[in-house]
């Protein structure tokens, strides 16, 4: 995958999490998927889209905007 097409998978993601369209995170997530944010690691999307309803629903206006993506590059 290009870097251009990663930056839009990001995107997409953010996305479908404002639009409270969790199910369609299986388009861009394996069923392992992990995520490591919060202060620790949902395992298994269907973990990570619980957490995701749990902060709807806690605080529904919640809103996130990106601004800035960047790129690191491995080093040979």
């Amino acid at each position: 995958m290009t870097l251009e097409e990663n930056k839009a998978v990001v995107r997409r993601q953010f996305d479908l999490i404002q639009q409270e369209d969790f199910d369609a995170l299986d388009e861009l997530h394996t069923p392992d998927f992990a995520n490591h944010a919060l202060g620790r690691i949902q395992i298994g999307l269907e973990a990570f889209k619980a957490v995701l309803r749990g902060i709807h629903s806690t605080s529904p206006d919640e809103t996130t905007t990106i601004e800035d993506m960047m790129s690191l590059s491995a080093r040979p």
